[in-house]
Order: structure tokens, then sequence, then C-alpha cells
């Protein structure tokens, strides 16, 4: 028995694969950062040196970055997941408030698809800051560092972001 030449490899045809559905890169993209949000998340919980390397390592995030505020990009990747997250969503506040309708019902629209998987990936990386937010927030044991992390966030907005997720009722969130 000989192994088959080089060339008659090239010959033959690729073997036949199903094909699936692949979904947009910003859904992989969303699904790794949520991946690096939960890793820091376990980190900062697990003990008081881990949440102080997630701390120097969002420290060293923001001078790499170049960046005014350790936690500022966390607060934007919420703002951003929320509007994402109502981007595809026909109906207004408003409207959902006045119709009682939760979400807007499409036949066509099945699981796999591609603005549906991006407004779940949206609300996946929202869900995600937060457990951060609240794992760095709500670790340390002496109340004026955790009084400290909390009036970082407040500085920056997050209050607002999350009286906007409460006033769009995001449910996942």
């Amino acid at each position: 028995w000989r192994p088959a030449s080089a060339s008659a490899a090239r010959l033959r045809p690729p073997p036949k694969t199903k094909a699936c559905h692949l979904a947009p890169p910003q859904v992989h993209a969303r699904t790794v950062q949520c991946q690096a949000l939960t890793l820091l998340s376990a980190a900062a919980l697990y003990s008081a040196e881990g949440h102080e390397q997630v701390l120097e390592s969002l420290d060293h995030l923001k001078k790499t970055r170049r960046r005014m505020h350790r936690f500022g990009w966390l607060v934007e990747a919420c703002n951003q997941g929320a509007d994402d997250a109502d981007a595809g969503d026909d109906l207004t506040f408003e409207d959902r408030a006045v119709t009682g309708i939760q979400r807007k019902k499409d036949p066509n629209n099945d699981p796999e698809d591609s603005k549906s998987a991006q407004r779940a990936a949206a609300v996946q990386v929202v869900s995600c800051c937060l457990i951060l937010i609240n794992a760095v927030i709500g670790f340390p044991e002496n109340l004026t560092d955790r009084v400290k992390l909390r009036s970082e966030f407040i500085r920056l907005s997050l209050l607002d972001v999350l009286q906007q997720l409460h006033r769009e009722k995001h449910v996942d969130v």
C-alpha cells in the first residue's frame, strides 16, 4: 500500500459538507467579547488578588487606549449594546405601551436570522458588562473602596444607562 501522491490529492474533489448558516462577524466578535468579560468577572469574584488584577488590567487598558476613565468603555458598551438591541425593533416604546405588544412577531423570522442574532448578541454584551460591573463593585469588603468604585461608574453616567434599560424593559438584561 502506498499513500496517494500529492498531485492525486489535488485532483480529488473536496468532501461534501452540509451548507451551514454562518453568523455575521459582529456576532462572533460579541461572543468573544462576552467570554472575555465573563472571565474578568470570574477573576474579580474569585479572590482579592484576582479583583486587584482585574482593576490593574483595566488601568493598563486605560493607559494603552489613551482613555480618561478605566471603566468608560464598559459604560459605553452597555449604552451601545442597548442601542443595538433596539435598532432592529420597528415598534417604539410608546407603541408597545399603547398596544401592549412586547415584541414584533414576524412569522418569517427564524432564530438563525442575522438581525435577531445581532440583537441577541447585543443583549448578551450588555448582560456581561453588567455582570462585570457588579463583580468590580461588589467584591471589596471595605465599604469605602466599594463606594469609590461605585462613584466612578456614577460619574460615567451608568445610572442613566440603567434607567434607559429599565425604560425600554429589556427583559433579557
